[in-house]
């Protein structure tokens, strides 16, 4: 009995085969991982913050341009606008033009008309 107690005694001396130096260095290896996944979490909360403020500016960017689009049909809806105000002017202008020639002939006919028959 005494030699168990002496071998169990030893065992307990001699721990389950892992030095203290190699214990160290998995403790190290530990903090080192533990470290950098507190420092990847960090880039990846960042990285997540980076493309939600990149996505707004996208969709800022979208509107700007859909806005931008409909100021271009707008201005080319103004520039039709302003065609068909030239030319509804150039064909009132051409009508008192047609009615001044109408209103110049009628006179015109008259005064032949009045000279050929004097009274």
């Amino acid at each position: 009995m005494n030699r168990t107690w002496l071998v169990a005694l030893a065992l307990a001396f001699w721990g389950c085969g892992v030095s203290r130096p190699e214990y160290d260095a998995k403790v190290r290896e530990a903090d080192t991982a533990k470290q950098q996944a507190e420092t990847a979490k960090k880039q990846l909360a960042d990285l997540q913050q980076q493309v939600t403020g990149d996505n707004q500016q996208i969709t800022d960017l979208k509107n700007q341009v859909g806005m931008a689009q409909s100021q271009a049909i707008t201005d080319e809806q103004k520039g039709q606008l302003e065609e068909a105000k030239r030319a509804v002017q150039e064909a009132q202008e051409r009508g008192k033009l047609l009615e001044d020639l109408r209103a110049y002939a009628s006179r015109a006919r008259r005064a032949s008309a009045t000279q050929r028959c004097p009274l």
